[in-house]
């Protein structure tokens, strides 16, 4: 198996050979961070067309390889033997992502051109098989292509075979599932070709002669817009019929796989209709990532919390979220805005609204909230912290980008939270015309809020509407949000931080002690802020793990130590 040293340098040869035929610079290389490096490679590796000269190619091909096998090492593969069947039955339903279960073939949703998306932003199922099992699988679909010359494709309803190549599955069996359009019910012809990808990828496992295991992911129900809940009952019913006249298929596993909560749910109520079973235990990825994470927390010297957006979203501050806006914020929601994420950088208003809602929302959010609050999920990490603490003091420190006070609010040490990107309790000069024109928002607020109108949500008196204390200009949340930010508050927060990380790292490194950083609700808005800094903390020594919890983007990079778990913050916090 490949070291991170090999790892690294095919992270290089691989970058260097794709930007060079991309005629893109290379010089940077060295200085980019291991996890930009791979998204670069994952987008190139997307677009690029099949190989024509495989000689040429062999290079860049067996660094890919280094690459996915490397990676392969840190991913929780599920042995499809293991999986428990419906009684009485060989059908199984298992939810998870496909690639990483070992079978003998898993079946992938291809499109009739066969050799893959082309397109980076696309989560089709596809794309992420392709993606994880390397281009050789592009140039093999490519081979298969040749054959079918003058058939425009591979026709809806037919079934090839490839090798699985860096998957955990054997082979991959593509198929082309009928596209139904959008606000149509599919046709007889439409219900006959999705009855066909599944019967004939049986058909062809047949071949193999041999007790087989063989998944199927939930075939042109997203983006080729066959309805779910047609679909999942087409299907079933098919394939169990397709068992009952091939006995010699009775030690066979034939998987449904899902990765959407509604899918499961869907597949599994069918599923028990049609067997007359209930669903049995099955092993679960994410339990089994929860398993490791809880393990690293428990047995850490020293916890760091690494708090996004998504965290205070996951206690029902989400500023996503037109319900919440529409209770908490009403004459806003009948002006037509309709969430407050909507306000970030905005400035089409006039400052005695502007003011209004600022004023009303830093009250609810900053000082409030709590007693709002959807789910206890700060009280859980607090107690987590006040476990920590108590076994040994000064272990734990809490980094966040939200601005809402929210660790003040339940009580975490003010002395142990850095605040990065701001903090609602004050407002500073917009200008700015001092270093010191930041001052602390209550007075403010107070006033302001006893000449709030409460059916415009403006401000009525205009001396209401704060200003400069120093050049009596306009003001501004004491957030970042432009060039203009004061952070000498934060600042302050950030040599106590670093100074109490040095101090574990070095005890990490020469007293063998553990570091985990607890990462929540930290997205791709701002990566640069938590997530970055976290994986090259997670790479910096034997000793620190990451455990990322985010429900979309869990992936931790290979090369920092941890897990992910694709679960809502809440959730995983109970799990604790």
């Amino acid at each position: 198996m490949p070291s991170k040293t090999d790892y690294l340098a095919a992270l290089q040869t691989t970058a260097s050979c794709l930007l060079t035929e991309n005629g893109y610079n290379v010089s940077s290389l060295e200085q980019a961070p291991s996890s930009q490096l791979r998204d670069i490679i994952a987008q190139l590796l997307c677009i690029r067309s099949p190989s024509m000269d495989p000689f040429v190619d062999q290079r860049l091909y067996a660094a890919v390889d280094t690459l996915l096998s490397f990676e392969a090492k840190k991913v929780v593969v599920t042995e499809a033997k293991a999986l428990i069947p419906f009684s009485g039955t060989n059908l199984i339903l298992w939810q998870g992502d496909i690639t990483t279960l070992k079978a003998d073939a898993i079946v992938n949703a291809a499109n009739s051109a066969l050799l893959g998306c082309f397109d980076p932003s696309h989560r089709c199922i596809d794309n992420v098989i392709h993606s994880k099992a390397g281009p050789g699988m592009r140039d093999a679909c490519c081979d298969i292509v040749v054959c079918l010359e003058g058939e425009g494709g591979l026709p809806v309803g037919q079934v090839v075979a490839t090798p699985g190549f860096n998957l955990p599955a054997e082979h991959v069996f593509h198929t082309v599932g009928p596209q139904v359009a959008k606000g149509f019910a599919p046709t007889e012809t439409q219900n006959r070709k999705l009855i066909l990808c599944y019967l004939n990828s049986l058909d062809l496992a047949l071949t193999y002669e041999k007790d087989f295991t063989i998944a199927f992911p939930c075939i042109s129900t997203g983006l080729y817009g066959f309805p779910s809940e047609l679909a999942a009952p087409l299907v079933i019913n098919a394939v169990k019929t397709w068992v009952t006249t091939h006995p010699k298929t009775a030690n066979w596993k034939i998987i449904f796989n899902t990765f959407l909560d509604e899918d499961f749910q869907l597949y599994k109520r069918i599923l028990e209709q049609v067997t007359n079973t209930t669903l049995p235990s099955q092993i679960s990825t994410t339990n089994q990532s929860i398993a490791k994470a809880k393990s690293l927390i428990r047995n850490a010297d020293f916890f760091i919390i690494s708090a996004g957006a998504g965290l205070s979203a996951s206690a029902g501050l989400d500023y996503t979220s037109e319900l919440l806006f529409k209770t908490h914020h009403g004459p806003m929601h009948r002006r037509g805005f309709r969430k407050m994420y909507q306000f970030i950088g905005f400035h089409d208003w006039t400052p005695a609204l502007q003011w209004g809602y600022f004023f009303k929302q830093t009250s609810l959010a900053r000082y409030s909230w709590r007693q709002h609050a959807t789910q206890d999920t700060y009280l859980y990490l607090k107690s987590l912290v006040d476990e920590f603490e108590t076994k040994n003091s000064s272990s734990t420190f809490v980094v966040t980008s939200n601005a809402d006070g929210m660790f003040d609010q339940y009580g975490f040490e003010k002395d142990r939270i850095y605040t990065r990107q701001g903090d609602y309790s004050r407002i500073q000069c917009l200008k700015p015309c001092r270093q010191d024109s930041v001052w602390d928002m209550q007075p403010f607020m107070e006033k302001g809020l006893a000449s709030l109108d409460s059916e415009t949500y403006e401000i009525t008196d205009s001396d209401s509407i704060p200003k400069c204390k120093n050049c009596g200009g306009a003001c501004m949340l004491n957030v970042r949000g432009g060039d203009w930010f004061l952070e000498g508050e934060y600042a302050k927060q950030e040599i106590v931080y670093e100074a109490w990380k040095l101090e574990v790292l070095h005890k990490v490194k020469t007293e063998g002690k553990k570091l985990v950083i607890l990462e929540m609700g930290a997205g791709f808005n701002t990566p640069g802020v938590l997530r970055y800094p976290n994986e090259r903390l997670a790479e910096q020594l034997d000793g620190i793990s990451l455990v990322r919890v985010n429900k979309e983007f869990a992936d931790i990079p290979v090369l920092s130590e941890g897990v992910g778990v694709s679960l809502d913050n809440t959730d995983f916090l109970k799990e604790l």
